[in-house]
């Protein structure tokens, strides 16, 4: 699904338009963005954890 389907299956259940919810979808992706970036944790019931994780860089594979 993409974002304009989203955010249109969002309206057409909550009575808005599409244009509020599209803000609305920005802002709380802004607000779990903004916490992951101070080393926080956002957990939303139903849908999951959001966090920074740290990996080791890969090592790169010779090409043949």
């Amino acid at each position: 699904m993409t974002g304009n389907a989203f955010a249109e299956t969002v309206a057409a259940q909550q009575g808005a338009t599409k244009a509020e919810v599209k803000k609305i979808i920005d802002a709380a992706l802004s607000a779990i963005a903004d916490a992951t970036a101070r080393d926080e944790e956002v957990g939303i019931a139903g849908c999951g954890e959001f966090k920074v994780k740290q990996s080791a860089a890969r090592e790169r594979r010779p090409t043949a």
